[in-house]
Parts: structure tokens; sequence; C-alpha cells
């Protein structure tokens, strides 16, 4: 081979390295400008709920009885009407849906201390119904403007509050956010 068709393929050589290697950099360079330099983080919100940003501590008078497991709170202070056991029905059926896992999650109904029992008629066996002064959890989901009548609160098994799902939430949503959160909780 001449010399000087030789220095001919060591060019065209590295231009096709040269090449390969701009083709396979440039998503990352990308990649790493916009995370860190644009600040670029995407929405960081579960798929159907939303994040509770700091996470908050429940009432200390209620941190016994919501720790280990994860737990779908409701409150409703006045009792339970059909609005309320149809919220209460979709948790049920998320816990099914979630199978092994089911036991890892628990359904809590916070109720007012003077709620009349005859207004807690009909609900599931599952679901936990815990009287205590409803106000506590009013003012902590009022001061971030999350009270609503069906909304569902998420409470980690350590008592912290760190997602909710307004009452227009389906079944798949707080299912496919549960079943993602759970299997990242598992891990080591």
């Amino acid at each position: 081979m001449k010399p000087q068709q030789a220095l001919v393929n060591r060019r065209r050589g590295r231009a096709v390295v040269g090449l390969l290697v701009v083709l396979f950099a440039a998503p990352l360079v990308a990649a790493y400008g916009l995370y860190y330099g644009a600040g670029w983080r995407g929405d960081g919100e579960a798929a159907a709920g939303r994040l509770v940003r700091p996470i908050v501590a429940v009432p200390p008078a209620s941190r016994a009885a919501l720790t280990g497991r994860w737990t779908l709170l409701q409150l409703a202070p006045h009792g339970c009407d059909a609005r309320c056991k149809q919220h209460l029905h979709t948790g049920r059926v998320v816990r099914g849906l979630l199978h092994v896992d089911a036991a890892r999650v628990r359904q809590v109904l916070v109720v007012g201390d003077n709620t009349p029992a005859e207004t807690l008629t009909g609900l599931q066996p599952d679901v936990t119904v815990y009287r205590t002064k409803v106000e506590d959890w009013q003012a902590l989901f009022s001061a971030r403007m999350r009270e609503a009548p069906g909304t569902i609160y998420l409470i980690d098994p350590e008592a912290r509050w760190m997602a909710y799902y307004p009452p227009s939430i389906g079944a798949d949503g707080l299912h496919q956010d549960l079943k993602r959160l759970l299997a990242l909780a598992s891990r080591p």
C-alpha cells in the first residue's frame, strides 16, 4: 500500500471513530447539561398521587397506632357516608390487587371522638376505625391545602404523611403508585 493511501485510510478511520464517539457521547452530554446545567428534573410526582414535601409527622397521639405498615388514611369527621364507603372500597380493591404485598398496607378511617356508631355501619371488616381528635388531622392537612372530603392520605411505616390522592383518584393510579412504592421499599 502506498504511503499516501495509508494516510487517507488512517484519516478515514479516525473520522469514523470520531463520529461514533460523538454519536454515543452526545446524549450523555445533553442529559448532563439538562440535569445539572438547566436544572431540569422532571415533575417529581408519582403517577397518580402528589408527594408532600417535606414529609410531615402525623399528630403525636396517633403515631404509635400508625407505625409498622403503609397506611391509606381517610378522614370522616361526622361518619362514613356512601361516598366515603366508595373510597374505602377503592382502597380495598387496590389492596387486593397487591396480592402478597397486601399485608404491608392497611386502611384506616379517622373519625371524631363523638361520631355516632350508626354512621359507621356497613364498613368493610379490614378497615380500622380510629377515633381521635379529627381537628388535629384537619389542621395538618389543611395547613398544606390538602384537606378535601374523600382524599386518601398515604402514611409511611414510620407514621409520616408522604403523599395524598385526590377524591377523583381511580383504583388503577393508586395501585400503580403503591406497587412501585412497595417494590422500592423492599429493596435493601
